[in-house]
């Protein structure tokens, strides 16, 4: 059966003479060759609006590396059918970028700061059910949660690998987030999350490889904006720094790389790099697998991605002290 009801492809004049799944979507190919990425979606209606009209701005104010929405014969870009939202983009050629090499690092991050940089200016009524700015209230939601898993695991009577895990770590993660949220209690923290909060810029905030394609321009690419919303840009980049550094073993090299492509489109004070030490300072692993773990189910891929996390730790402090010293000697 196909992803995307006939009902909805015949709203797009396009010659369609092709049509096949991908993950979650659905590629469409017409007479010329063109391809097009079709997608069902649970977003509202007015939320896949918001999203074409952040983008048209972003277009508008020279931002070109993003998957182009393509309008119905009517010229809306979407498609409301039974209980779903149906949109269509232009399809990008690429590969995901690989986190692990500093050049696709730094064409991310490049990209990243360009999207977030050209929606300053956009502004809409439409309100997210999550909104992002509240970066503090989000970490502090995440601690409680943290807390209250590492909790649930101690009252287990029979606990399993991931349970002792994550207990024999507890110590070291309640240290994290309690200093990542001091350092989000820092005054120019405090003042410099207000003052991106009133920017409007907007973050993708799903950073994640299949979602930024490296193409044959050695540019990244971004589709996917459905979590996309105004949020400081630390979290994009924080959001880059922790998955790269994950992935290269917490490697400096593509850290100087994601700072020295967001800084070269809008300078980072030093309040900025301390917001991603608090961001990166954060245990968010071990909370994200915990989360899923005991609220959703175990897997095994989960007490693999704690253990990974384990194994880093000696380097992830040691990055984290680097950086620290380095943030703190700006402006001498």
């Amino acid at each position: 059966m196909p992803l995307i009801p006939q009902a909805v492809v015949s709203k797009y004049d396009l010659a369609i003479e092709q049509r096949h799944t991908e993950g979650n979507i659905e590629v469409w190919t017409d007479g010329k060759g063109r391809r097009y990425a079709a997608k069902r979606s649970s977003i509202a209606p007015d939320h896949c609006r918001t999203m074409a009209q952040c983008l048209r701005h972003a277009q508008e104010q020279g931002f070109t590396k993003f998957a182009r929405f393509v309008t119905t014969s009517s010229k809306a870009p979407y498609v409301r059918h039974g209980d779903f939202t149906y949109y269509v983009t232009e399809w990008v050629s690429g590969q995901p970028a690989n986190f692990g090499l500093p050049e696709h690092v730094a064409q991310t991050a490049y990209t990243l700061a360009q999207f977030h940089e050209a929606t300053r200016s956009f502004r809409t009524d439409w309100k997210p059910d999550e909104a992002a700015d509240d970066v503090f209230g989000l970490f502090q939601a995440r601690w409680r949660d943290l807390r209250q898993m590492c909790f649930r695991a101690d009252r287990k009577r029979e606990k399993d690998a991931f349970d002792q895990l994550l207990l024999s770590m507890r110590d070291e993660l309640h240290r994290d987030a309690s200093e990542s949220l001091a350092l989000f209690e820092d005054r120019d923290v405090i003042a410099y999350l207000e003052a991106e909060r009133s920017s409007g810029g907007w973050c993708h905030l799903d950073v994640i490889p299949s979602n930024c394609l490296y193409t044959a321009q050695h540019q990244v690419v971004l589709i996917d904006f459905e979590l996309a919303r105004p949020a400081p840009r630390v979290l994009d980049m924080a959001h880059l720094l922790r998955r790269s550094l994950e992935r290269g073993n917490w490697n400096g090299h593509l850290a100087y790389a994601c700072f020295l492509h967001f800084d070269a489109v809008r300078t980072i004070p030093k309040s900025e790099y301390r917001a991603v030490e608090a961001i990166l300072r954060f245990p968010y692993l071990p909370w994200r697998v915990a989360h899923a773990r005991y609220h959703f189910g175990a897997e095994p891929s989960q007490l693999d991605a704690l253990q990974q996390y384990a194994l880093q730790a000696e380097k992830r402090q040691a990055f984290l002290a680097s950086m620290r010293q380095q943030v703190e000697r700006l402006g001498e």
